[in-house]
C-alpha cells in the first residue's frame, strides 16, 4: 500500500539545509535508518513504513516537495495517517535567519 502527496513549496534556503532539516524531523517522529542518498531524497523507515520526501524543481527556488509512504498489505489505514504526520511535521519545520 502505498500513499502520495505533492505540494509546491518555495525555499529560499540551501538545498542541504533542507534536508538536513527534513531528516532531523523524521528522526524527531520516531524514524530510524534515516537517510539521504547522494543528491537524492530523503527516507526513513519506522513500523513497516517507508517514507521518502522528494524535491524536485519546478522553477527557480520552487520545488515540488513529494511525499510516499509505503507499507505491507493490510496497514493502508496507519500507512497514510504516517505520511499525514510526516507532512505535518515537516510543514511544521521553521528556519531562522
Amino acid at each position: 500500500m502505498a500513499h502520495l502527496s505533492s505540494d509546491q513549496i518555495r525555499r529560499d534556503r540551501d538545498r542541504d539545509e533542507m534536508h538536513r532539516a527534513k531528516q532531523d524531523a523524521l528522526r524527531q517522529i520516531g524514524f530510524s535508518d534515516v537517510q539521504q542518498l547522494e543528491g537524492g531524497p530523503v527516507f526513513g523507515h519506522r513500523n513497516n513504513i517507508s517514507v521518502m520526501i522528494k524535491h524536485l524543481s519546478a522553477d527557480g527556488d520552487t520545488y515540488w516537495e513529494v511525499v510516499m509512504a509505503a507499507g505491507d498489505s493490510g496497514t493502508r489505514d496507519l500507512t497514510v495517517a504516517t505520511r499525514h504526520e510526516v507532512v505535518d511535521k515537516l510543514q511544521s519545520i521553521v528556519f531562522f535567519d
